[in-house]
């Protein structure tokens, strides 16, 4: 299969259609399992990882984070990490940049930027941020960036990302638009696609910075997506 060796040992989400469909045509090339993301609770803003009977905090949280780390723990095991030693890393480990990074906190606001480069993370992450949260009103905002996003035939694949938000926010710049010669989007268009009529779009980021100014953020949230 490509770069692989015969018999490599591959670890996939099984949630994943496609990987699962791909795992029927290469299931006897390569050693292939399947795996889901750890059990995991929230409680009073607290994310608890659950395995084997151990409960442990950890600073990073959401749905989508806890598959990501299940495919780490399943490596390290490979490579020899204990179970202990996987989870003391995992308490303290705070996430990768741009993914979920917080870039102001008060008593009771957070703002969050993360690096949600596709609906389905759009999705995971307004989502897991709702969650941690779920008494805190959340404003979230995504900007339309890359081609695909700015590509109305694609712009359909956003429809309910942001349905977990109180507050559902969309930017895109008509001059990115412009230097990527793609046809104009038309406000009502991008508020159709993400399928919520009370979706606030701007094109002009002078408007969107007021707007996020006159909000009072007290027990409110901020959630700024972009792949920009």
């Amino acid at each position: 299969m490509g770069r692989l060796d015969a018999d490599s040992r591959v670890y996939y989400y099984a949630e994943d259609q496609y990987l699962n469909e791909l795992a029927v045509l290469y299931k006897n090339e390569l050693n292939l399992t399947p795996y889901h993301g750890f059990a995991h609770e929230v409680e009073h803003g607290q994310n608890f990882l659950v395995h084997n009977g151990k409960v442990i905090t950890t600073q990073i949280f959401g749905r989508h984070n806890m598959e990501n780390l299940k495919a780490a723990y399943l490596v390290c095991r490979d490579l020899g990490i204990t179970d202990e030693q996987f989870l003391q890393a995992a308490m303290t480990f705070s996430g990768a940049a741009k993914r979920l990074q917080v870039l102001k906190q008060t008593e009771d606001h957070i703002t969050f930027q993360d690096f949600a480069h596709a609906p389905s993370k759009v999705k995971a992450t307004t989502a897991a941020v709702k969650s941690l949260y779920p008494d805190r009103i959340l404003t979230a905002c995504v900007e339309l960036h890359t081609f695909s996003s700015l590509n109305a035939e694609f712009l359909p694949q956003y429809d309910g990302s942001l349905d977990a938000a109180d507050d559902a926010v969309v930017y895109f710049d008509k001059h990115t638009l412009m230097m990527k010669k793609m046809p104009d989007l038309d406000k009502d268009q991008v508020i159709k696609a993400f399928g919520r009529k009370d979706l606030k779009v701007f094109n002009n980021s002078t408007e969107l910075l007021k707007y996020l100014n006159d909000t009072i953020w007290q027990k409110r949230n901020l959630l700024m997506m972009s792949s920009g």
